[in-house]
């Protein structure tokens, strides 16, 4: 069996965030301490938690619906900060001119929004902004002056806008805040309401009208800007381009951030070193979703090592940071078959994230169980298997513990580590629980897909693919075969986008449904869905061989054994040569992870040179190979049993005597010993 289930689901602690608009030393809390609005948000919060707590465990859906609600309370809270912050930098940053914006301001400071709000007219600001725009039309001479009171009405229509944007109450918020915003740039466009619209736009995802505001201010005011304006511009720009998927812009943008923070840490480290620390594991992540493992690498080893010296000085801000760094540079090692780093990387991060965990479980409680889980994912690639069932379920104990408190936020991480039980508990050939683990992650990404179908489809891609490998083997083709197609025509869909992240996944459910095909001897649709598969993982080969050499050496496999029941014994012979001296070096160099797969193969080409090209020498020698490879081999599964087996089956073909037989099949019981149920 050589349909591997695949996507192992990580949860990866994602570092790429955006950046507020301004540093700042602010205090916010005199202003929202005194705020109606702010207590009426928290209060609402509570409400919502009381009422949470009060529905029934049973009671899935409507907990959901609630908890849903509690999530946007709670972001709305949050919001509410950072735009009160973001007035607080605005009537810092423009000049109080006028009678309203001083009243205004006055208000703010005693956190009376709807006051300061109603301060700012809007009959009144528009027709002054009609009056000024006409005669500026007519009469050219006072441009000047014109001009002056225009950006005094445009001030006034900014603050209008950030604190009509206060008003969660109001059922039109953002149309409302998006009007004053135009209204404000018609006025007199500077950067203040520039960028002030564009990173409202952006964080209520409205990415194609936030980027051309972007790339307006970086065209136009360029020369007015800061570096430290630009750096902060650029890195939102790639922010809003990897949220779209568009790699190649958000890459250019990361890396001109990047250039920007460098120079200014070399006059100014104890401010620009952590964002130089950001800005490097944030082009990592970026690299390591479009598998470019080797520059993510680079990247993330130079933000651990600046996270690591800034972490003497200030440990509780800093800790936290390296521990993602570190999580997430063991996602990388474990996908380029680094196991011996990855595992050390995660026992590091393990061990910070626990004894944050014990200080701040709220915080740092789904970090520990994030961890774990791609723990389990490393030593379940091991073939320790006990290893991995062991951290996979301490990781679900814990989300699902979360997951009573706060669904919304935590089910996500429930599917995604019972996707993975399910995956190892296919593989110890457990259908039953692992199609009941497969089916619950299902039903949970696709409830989530429903509202944000671009986070969620390539998880329900990842688990339709591993339940058609369950139907597969339960001999179900007609469920396998739906499965596979649901799960290629998502795949194929993002990889239109994002190829360099996708095509892997497309080539391997190529690779399952040609499996399938030929289970119904449909050699025609087999081959040609291999095909594809083989030129896919040839091209990838070509930029990361040490990532793809495994999926491409599977794929060789399976299109041996095709064109050895088409009798093309030619083609088998050169195809199957070619996988065994991939998997011989892999497993050279790896042994822990690659003897199964080569196994796999030394048991086809034994079988080859015995059934279909025969030639005794050949078929012996692959066979006592594959005897004495799993002798010494210390992870034992049902499959290797199996393949163990064939191999002393095909040397009875070949005339081996009866009692050399019985040795060897007692060792095999031997072997059966060591995989009993654990």
């Amino acid at each position: 069996m050589n349909a591997v289930a695949d996507g192992q689901k990580i949860i990866g602690n994602a570092n790429i965030g955006i950046q507020d608009v301004h540093k700042s030393t602010i205090n916010i809390v005199q202003y929202i301490g005194k705020s109606t609005e702010f207590k009426n948000l928290e209060d609402r919060l509570k409400e919502l938690l009381e009422l949470f707590d009060a529905i029934p465990e049973n009671k899935t859906e409507k907990r959901l619906e609630v908890s849903k609600k509690i999530e946007k309370q709670k972001q709305y809270i949050e919001f509410f900060r950072q735009d009160v912050l973001r007035l607080a930098r605005t009537f810092q940053n423009v000049a109080i001119d006028t009678e309203r914006l001083r009243q205004a301001k006055q208000h703010f400071e005693a956190g009376e929004f709807n006051q300061a709000n109603a301060i700012l007219n809007v009959d009144k600001l528009h027709a002054e902004q009609k009056s000024l725009l006409a005669k500026k039309e007519v009469n050219q001479k006072e441009v000047a002056s014109l001009n002056k009171q225009l950006r005094h009405n445009a001030a006034e229509y900014l603050v209008k806008a950030q604190v009509t944007a206060l008003d969660y109450s109001n059922k039109n918020r953002f149309e409302d805040t998006r009007k004053y915003y135009e209204s404000s740039i018609r006025s007199f466009p500077f950067f203040n309401n520039l960028i002030n619209f564009a990173y409202f736009l952006q964080t209520h995802n409205q990415f194609n009208e936030a980027e051309p505001i972007y790339c307006c201010i970086i065209l136009n005011l360029r020369d007015e800007l800061s570096k430290d304006d630009l750096a902060i511009i650029l890195n939102n720009l790639a922010v809003l381009h990897k949220n779209k998927n568009d790699f190649v812009n958000a890459e250019k943008e990361l890396k001109a951030t990047l250039a920007i923070y460098q120079a200014l840490a070399k006059t100014n480290s104890e401010t620009y070193l952590p964002y130089v620390a950001m800005t490097l594991a944030n082009l990592a992540n970026l690299h390591l979703a479009k598998n470019d493992f080797i520059i993510a690498e680079k990247e993330y080893k130079k933000a651990v090592k600046i996270q690591k010296i800034l972490a003497e000085t200030d440990p509780e801000t800093y800790l936290p940071a390296i521990a993602t760094t570190l999580n997430n540079l063991a996602i990388l090692h474990k996908n380029r078959n680094g196991f011996v780093k990855a595992e050390k990387e995660y026992n590091e991060a393990l061990l910070i994230q626990k004894s944050l965990a014990k200080i701040n479980p709220e915080t740092f409680l789904p970090e520990v169980a994030g961890t774990l889980n791609n723990r389990g994912v490393l030593h379940f690639a091991k073939n320790d298997f006990e290893e991995a069932e062991n951290n996979y379920n301490e990781a679900l104990d814990i989300f699902r513990g979360l997951d009573k408190a706060n669904p919304e936020a935590y089910l996500p991480n429930v599917a995604g580590t019972l996707n993975n039980l399910a995956v190892l508990h296919s593989v110890k050939e457990n259908f039953e629980k692992a199609e009941i683990e497969y089916k619950e992650a299902l039903k949970i990404r696709r409830y989530f897909a429903k509202t944000n179908p671009e986070a969620f489809l390539p998880d329900i891609a990842t688990t339709q693919n591993n339940l058609a490998n369950i139907h597969m083997d339960k001999n179900e083709f007609v469920e396998a075969e739906q499965e596979f197609k649901e799960a290629l025509k998502i795949r194929r869909h993002l990889s239109k986008t994002s190829p360099e992240a996708f095509l892997p996944d497309v080539a391997r459910t190529l690779n399952n449904l040609a499996k399938l095909n030929l289970a119904n001897s449909e050699f025609g649709q087999a081959e040609m869905k291999f095909r594809e598969a083989l030129k896919i993982q040839r091209r990838l080969v070509k930029a990361d061989p040490k990532a793809n050499l495994p999926d491409l050496s599977m794929t060789l496999n399976n299109l041996a054994d095709l064109h050895s029941k088409k009798n093309d014994l030619v083609k088998a012979e050169k195809e199957i040569k070619e996988a065994l001296e991939i998997r011989r070096s892999l497993a050279k160099t790896n042994p822990e992870v690659f003897t199964p797969d080569l196994a796999i193969t030394l048991v086809n080409i034994s079988l080859f040179y015995l059934q279909d090209l025969p030639d005794k020498k050949k078929s012996i020698t692959f066979a006592c190979e594959l005897i004495q490879l799993l002798h010494i081999f210390s992870k034992k599964t049902p499959d290797t049993i199996r393949y163990f087996t064939t191999a002393i089956n095909v040397l009875g073909a070949w005339g081996f005597d009866s009692e050399y037989l019985d040795i060897l099949g007692n060792s095999s019981n031997t072997l059966k010993k060591n995989t009993a149920p654990r």
